[in-house]
């Protein structure tokens, strides 16, 4: 289910009346291009790495000239 909506005093409020059940977990997508610039937003990245692959990357650029044991 899609539902717009709009953002009011920091809450999110939601352009139709739906009935949904008390604890239900729902997820909030805003697309990039809606973001403004300046939003406080700051590291967040689309990367489509295996999680594996984002940590030896750092570990390795973080670990050039030194001895390291895993």
């Amino acid at each position: 289910m899609i539902v717009s909506g709009h953002v009011k005093e920091n809450r999110i409020v939601l352009d139709t009346e739906i009935v949904l059940p008390n604890g239900l977990r729902v997820e909030v997508i805003v697309p990039d291009e809606l973001i403004p610039s300046g939003s406080g937003l700051c590291g967040i990245w689309r990367d489509d790495r295996a999680a594996e692959e984002i940590v030896s990357e750092i570990l390795s650029s973080r670990s050039v000239g030194r001895e390291t044991t895993l």
